[in-house]
């Protein structure tokens, strides 16, 4: 039996493009839990996302798509499990 359930482009896969800390392109976002100025929350295929900094601008947001590109003085990213228990950072999730 086959799972006829579309896979959508947002859950399909996940990159993540910063150029000088200061512009950052993402694919596989499937949701914005929150932003401000100083922190954008994301939900993607990969886990949850804190991404922090001062001046954070979000230029373009496309859900059907899954992409997402902000701008600002990007101080950390974070990853978090999909359960929420564990937190890795980016740092974490390259070695």
């Amino acid at each position: 039996m086959t799972n006829n359930t579309p896979i959508t482009p947002a859950a399909a896969s996940h990159t993540l493009s910063l150029s000088n800390r200061k512009e950052l392109h993402l694919t596989g976002v499937s949701e914005v839990l929150a932003f401000d100025e100083t922190l954008v929350c994301l939900k993607t295929s990969c886990g949850n996302m804190d991404i922090s900094g001062k001046s954070l601008h979000v230029h373009s947001l496309h859900i059907d798509d899954g992409k997402l590109s902000l701008s600002g003085e990007i101080d950390s990213i974070l990853y978090k499990s999909h359960a929420g228990r564990s937190k890795k950072s980016l740092r974490e999730l390259l070695k």
